[in-house]
């Protein structure tokens, strides 16, 4: 996924006394990013982003693993449904949400990484039992599997977009370079992890 960062929303400034984001902890400091608890939550959603990415990093090998299991060509339309709808996502997301506080973005955008990982997990382990209720019926593999693909792509700039600008909000304007490093410092080691996660999956799959 793309990092969204230089897009601002307007009526989104998490110090903006107009703003309503839960997120902030805004009673008990006046500088956030000066406090250790904010930098805390930074950290927090630094790992967050960490593991949700590591996940769909190794999503790369879906039309591999996919092909393999006899689903021919479902985990490449699954990747090109995802850019795509990413792409009407970026366009279209930042006015739909304009209104919305942080948490519901996140927990949106969260919530259609989590599904369309949780539908690669259903259908790849119907490769070691075909016996699963889900595995029944092929039109089910493959319609759950592209709407879950759809579902992610068009949230998934949500969830860049609520994160970045809330950690940009956790901050003082002399501390945002530390907040902002440590957070792009915590997820970029999604690289690592899923290139490892890849190495085990084509170890266990076989080479490809």
């Amino acid at each position: 996924p793309l990092n969204l960062s230089g897009i601002s929303l307007q009526g989104m400034d998490p110090r903006s006394k107009s703003s309503e984001n839960p997120l902030l902890d805004t009673e008990n400091s006046q500088t956030p990013g000066g406090t250790k608890t904010e930098m805390w939550k930074v950290f927090y959603m630094g790992v967050c982003f960490l593991l949700l990415n590591t996940a769909a990093i190794s999503q790369n090998l879906l039309p591999q693993i996919y092909e393999q299991l006899g689903y021919d060509s479902l985990g490449t339309f699954i990747l090109l449904t995802q850019s795509f709808f990413y792409v009407v996502g970026v366009l279209t997301v930042p006015g739909l949400i304009k209104n919305w506080d942080y948490k519901r973005g996140i927990n949106v955008g969260a919530f259609g990484y989590i599904v369309v990982l949780v539908a690669g997990a259903m259908t790849t382990a119907c490769g070691e039992n075909r016996t699963l209720a889900w595995c029944q019926q092929a039109s089910y593999i493959y319609g759950s599997n592209i709407f879950f693909a759809l579902l992610h792509g068009f949230t998934a700039p949500m969830f860049w977009l609520c994160g970045n600008r809330y950690i940009a909000g956790c901050a003082s304007d002399e501390k945002k370079g530390q907040a902002m490093g440590t957070f792009v410092g915590l997820f970029s080691g999604a690289l690592i992890l899923g290139s490892i996660i890849s190495k085990l999956t084509i170890t266990r799959f076989g080479n490809f």
